[in-house]
């Protein structure tokens, strides 16, 4: 992205007159592809990033003529999980919502990892186990529609009488 900014083809403002301006650029990424880049000016002099994707049709016309053969390059079609197609329009209103304001206490942070246990932080202890045994394991957690480890986690909290 810093890189179509740098080495951009074209640069226009969008709203000169907002509060604050917007500056739309278009520039290549290190493999050639061409980028879209909307940026706020904002009162300090500094840039901000509000939007970066692969050009679209819309753009095409603002580019210099010769820059780029657009017949080779066909736009793919932007399709979300559930299979529906994103219009122009759709990424645009997704576009102007995330531009607004976001108040940062209903966003909700995305976990990575593993979900946690109810008793807090886990550690992991490897165990070796014979062939025999780690086949009885498997063949329980399958049965009861659960994971391996929370069949010998359970185990160990029968044989520990631990909670």
């Amino acid at each position: 992205m810093i890189r179509a900014v740098e080495h951009a083809l074209v640069v226009v403002d969008m709203d000169p007159d907002a509060d604050p301006p917007k500056v739309l650029v278009i520039g290549p990424r290190r493999n050639g592809q061409l980028l879209e880049v909307i940026i706020l000016s904002l009162a300090d002099d500094r840039e901000l990033v509000i939007h970066a994707m692969a050009l679209r049709p819309p753009f095409h016309n603002l580019l210099p003529q010769g820059t780029i053969d657009m017949t080779t390059h066909p736009t793919k079609p932007y399709v979300t999980r559930t299979g529906r197609v994103l219009s122009d329009a759709d990424i645009d209103a997704l576009a102007d919502k995330v531009a607004g304001d976001i108040d940062a206490a209903t966003l909700k942070p995305r976990r990575r990892g593993r979900p946690p246990l109810p008793g807090g932080p886990a550690d992991v202890v490897p165990v070796r186990l014979d062939s025999t045994l780690r086949a009885a394991v498997e063949a329980r957690a399958s049965n009861d529609h659960t994971t391996t480890s929370d069949v010998i986690r359970e185990a160990l909290r029968r044989y520990l009488d631990v909670a």
